[in-house]
């Protein structure tokens, strides 16, 4: 059951951080730095998804076992709740990300700014792919994660190839904002997950 959350893990590991090994490639180390100093700052609202998983998620596995109908709907709630939540940081994230920058780093990062500013959204993404996750686990549906990060990944790698030479390190924000809302909105297309999505919308 574990192999394919290790493998998962991997390439997660792999399209979270190889759009800084491409920029040094194809730009310079300072535009890697840059892009780090945007990307920690982006990490920082980060936890806060993790946080209400692992504070609410214990009462959807027991919403299962009471009914089909409280469970889906429970999801639909937390779902929506995810969303609205990452959705509210990135904007104040957004608002302020000059001010971040400075107070953070100092004027000498403000090249930073495009990127963060760009980069913050895809922490919506992110809380969705969580949420995807620990789903999938709830229903026994592991290799299905590892399926959906390694698209996700196959994605960062491919627009990082194609934006950066075009658009810097802003392409490389947008390909990791576009990638992190691949492996979620793949459940969708999957025909071993699209009913289970199925049911927590329309629930």
């Amino acid at each position: 059951d574990s192999y394919p959350l290790i493998l998962a893990a991997a390439f997660y590991a792999i399209y979270t951080r190889i759009d800084q090994v491409m920029i040094k490639n194809m730009i310079d180390a300072e535009a890697v730095g840059l892009y780090d100093a945007a990307v920690r700052i982006s990490e920082l609202s980060y936890f806060v998804p993790s946080v209400i998983l692992v504070a609410l998620f214990p009462a959807i596995i027991q919403a299962k076992k009471i009914s089909p109908e409280l469970y889906y709907k429970r999801m639909k709630k937390l779902l929506f709740f995810l969303l609205c939540v990452s959705a509210f940081l990135a904007t104040i994230t957004a608002l302020f990300s000059k001010q971040l920058v400075l107070t953070i780093y100092g004027a000498g990062f403000i090249g930073a700014l495009p990127v963060l500013q760009i980069y913050i959204w895809s922490n919506i993404g992110a809380a969705l792919n969580l949420f995807g996750q620990q789903t999938l686990i709830a229903e026994n549906m592991t290799k299905v994660i590892s399926i959906t990060t390694f698209l996700g990944m196959a994605t960062n790698v491919t627009l990082n190839l194609l934006l950066i030479p075009l658009y810097g390190m802003e392409g490389a924000a947008f390909a990791t904002l576009i990638s992190y809302m691949v492996p979620f909105l793949s459940l969708g297309i999957l025909g071993k997950t699209r009913g289970l999505i199925k049911n927590i919308i329309a629930s």
